[in-house]
């Protein structure tokens, strides 16, 4: 790589600002990243001026993006991207003692490529080679150092054996990539495409894969007089995946020269997306307000849990900063808004449990409750039951009383026959005598006893015991208490009810 290269002078610090570029521009309309393409073509100078001319956000992410079309050919960036993504990511080795040197080796290349000193990391890497075949990423470092030296087909050569060591579809897929890049730059782009689509049936998920696939074969057909409608829409197949696995590819499709013969298409295809999902987060946003209106009445009562509240609030806050993602009118503002929405329904559905949870203690309180109240008007019942039964006895025995008193009085009728000459016979004689002492004896007891049991009956009738009473004014305060809550828990869960979605 050239030293006037800015980006291959530190690839990491280049892959870190084209990552910023793309961060900012998907945050931008499509007007707004038109500015760029319309200008992507020229020296990377005049895109530092037409940043420094617009200034903001757009204007910086322009300048980030400058680097990259510092490089001489555009897939120069896509290697140095790759490049970082192994380097960074890939540990697939055996721990031996010869692995041990090796990755040792493969450090100090690592760092040598990184600095730009390649004759030294082409050393380093060999050497590491030599102690053990089977690393993987040695092979990936040494193809891009040789890729660094302009020697393609030692490039081809490496990554192809790092195709072989690959130890799953993912790594087989990104040494595949390398291999079709490599490839196209060797004018070879029929086997650079087949290469690719192969890329993309060992890792459909791998969104680099469609791609790179998408790029490579618009390059095949783009010096044709005409591209057949099937070829476009393979075309554009592939790169709306590579978009639904990676956002970022969004903005890539839009700045990439790459996808100028068929630009229209493409710019069909990334407006078709936005749309989608810009319909995808205004219903997201909309049935979420729909529900946080649903649990306000709730939230806004002195029903609520805290830790609920909190969820429910911060739920709130969520979708109102989704609404604002989503009137930037960016395809990453419509992303980041529905992934916030998203957020903000976890937090409503923990808001919602806990509103079912209350339903539910609810209604079994409000079970108990009437359970309760129906036990209180049980007691009173039997309370008044025994009272009435009180004042009944005590009338009966009353009754009671007055006939035994009748009694006493036919008995003093019937004696008052001796007086009057009648001479009796023995029977009779001692009859007299029972009847009379019944009578002195019972008549008084009799009266007393109907005085009693009149009075009793009389107390009854008029004012209850205090024992019964007291029983009663108990009753009565355990029924209010009663209604009061079952009231409350009544309304309760209604407005749970219609709190729930």
């Amino acid at each position: 790589m050239q030293e006037g290269h800015l980006a291959s002078h530190c690839p990491l610090r280049a892959q870190e600002r084209t990552t910023e570029a793309i961060e900012k521009l998907g945050h931008q309309s499509l007007q707004s990243i038109d500015k760029i393409v319309s200008v992507q073509r020229d020296v990377a100078e005049r895109i530092l001026d037409i940043g420094s001319e617009i200034g903001g956000e757009i204007g910086s992410a322009i300048y980030e993006l400058a680097d990259a079309f510092r490089f001489a050919h555009a897939e120069e960036m896509w290697y140095a991207e790759k490049q970082l993504e192994v380097l960074t990511g890939i540990h697939d080795m055996t721990k031996n003692r010869r692995a041990t040197e090796a990755d040792e080796l493969y450090r100090q290349g690592r760092y040598s490529l990184s600095v730009g000193r390649l004759d030294d990391a082409l050393i380093s890497f060999k050497d590491a080679v030599e102690l053990y075949k089977g690393d993987y990423r040695v092979r990936i470092a040494m193809g891009h150092t040789y890729i660094g030296k302009d020697d393609l087909p030692n490039a081809l050569e490496c990554f192809s054996a790092a195709y072989d060591y690959a130890r799953t579809n993912y790594y087989k897929s990104f040494a595949l990539l390398l291999i079709a890049r490599a490839k196209y730059c060797m004018g070879k782009i029929e086997e650079a495409t087949k290469d690719a689509k192969r890329a993309v049936e060992l890792s459909p998920d791998y969104a680099e894969a469609h791609y790179q696939y998408a790029v490579l074969r618009s390059s095949k057909v783009a010096e044709e007089i005409k591209m057949s409608d099937q070829e476009i829409a393979i075309i554009i197949r592939s790169l709306r995946k590579a978009i639904e696995r990676d956002k970022n590819y969004f903005v890539k499709a839009k700045i990439d020269k790459n996808f100028d013969s068929i630009r229209s298409e493409v710019d069909v295809l990334l407006k078709k997306i936005l749309q989608e999902k810009k319909v995808k987060a205004e219903q997201a946003i909309l049935k979420a307000e729909s529900k946080i209106h649903i649990m306000e009445k709730w939230f806004n009562g002195e029903w609520c849990d805290e830790n609920s509240l909190k969820d429910y609030t911060l739920a709130c806050k969520v979708i109102r900063e989704a609404k604002g993602m989503f009137e930037t009118g960016s395809y990453f503002g419509y992303l980041g808004a529905i992934q916030s929405v998203q957020n903000a329904g976890e937090k409503l559905a923990i808001a919602q449990n806990s509103i079912r949870e209350d339903l539910s203690s609810s209604k079994k309180m409000l079970e108990w409750s009437n359970n309760e109240l129906a036990q209180t008007y049980e007691e009173t019942k039997n309370v008044n039951k025994k009272r009435t039964e009180d004042i009944n006895g005590s009338f009966l025995r009353f009754i009671g009383s007055i006939c035994v008193g009748i009694l006493i009085y036919w008995l003093y009728l019937d004696l008052g026959r001796f007086h009057r000459g009648y001479t009796p016979s023995f029977f009779e004689g001692l009859y007299f005598v029972l009847g009379s002492l019944f009578m002195v004896i019972g008549t008084p007891v009799v009266v007393l006893a109907s005085l009693y049991f009149a009075i009793q009956t009389i107390s009854l009738l008029l004012s209850d015991s205090k024992e019964i009473k007291n029983s009663l004014e108990k009753l009565r305060g355990r029924q209010q208490k009663c209604r009061k809550q079952i009231q409350l828990l009544e309304q309760r869960i209604q407005l749970a009810k219609e709190s729930i979605f």
